[in-house]
């Protein structure tokens, strides 16, 4: 079973004819067993076998359903309602957890970690892709986050205020580089107990192509 993906006849297609993007070689090799997508897109599909989708209840989800059939003719369905940093499903219940261009809108990326690490076996793998420092225009003019800046936020501190600016449904909360990711995470392994040892990097996606790859082994 992979996140299943509904078709709507008939629908109208903004560029008129599907644009659905690739597979990622990466994540069918190191994602196996039964694991959790966070907000899939039926037009960035992961396509992993015992995946499902789990997606915030969002009261603009028709909105987001409509886009992805205007994208690609289809939408997908959501298995379980939850937050990325309050996934619904037991400890340590989990091969893998999976996102695309999720974590960018994240208020408090350590505590997302953190709950990511919650569901995971021993062993499981925690892969994201990201988007570069400039793949949004409107990111384009800002600063690449401080870790100091993030680890603020987990602990309840305001954020910068511009990073507080860009926050909201549709802002990058933070701006990363494929580095300040990688420091993020070791900071929040020597200070929060993370857990990940990083397995694998990607400065392009083998995705979208326009955003960073990281994967890691929770411990």
């Amino acid at each position: 079973m992979a996140v299943r993906i509904t078709r709507v006849p008939g629908a109208v297609l903004d560029n008129g004819q599907p644009m659905v993007f690739p597979d990622s070689a990466l994540a069918h090799e190191l994602c196996l067993g039964r694991g959790v997508e966070l907000g899939a897109a039926a037009h960035n599909p992961f396509n992993l076998p015992g995946c499902i989708n789990v997606a915030p209840l969002d009261p603009n989800i028709d909105f987001y359903r409509k886009s992805q059939v205007r994208l690609c003719g289809a939408y997908a369905e959501v298995d379980l309602w939850g937050l990325a940093e309050a996934i619904p499903l037991p400890d340590r219940s989990q091969d893998y957890v999976i996102s695309s261009h999720v974590i960018e809108h994240c208020a408090d990326p350590i505590g997302v970690f953190l709950e990511w690490k919650r569901v995971l076996k021993p062993g499981g793998v925690a892969f994201m892709i990201f988007p570069k420092r400039d793949a949004l225009p409107a990111d384009q003019d800002r600063p690449v986050s401080e870790v100091s800046a993030i680890v603020a936020a987990h602990l309840g501190q305001a954020a910068s205020r511009l990073d507080e600016a860009h926050g909201g449904d549709q802002g990058h909360v933070f701006v990363y580089t494929l580095s300040t990711m990688l420091d993020v995470i070791l900071y929040a392994n020597r200070r929060f107990d993370l857990g990940w040892t990083v397995m694998a990097t990607q400065e392009t996606d083998d995705k979208v192509g326009n955003g960073h790859t990281v994967a890691a082994r929770s411990r």
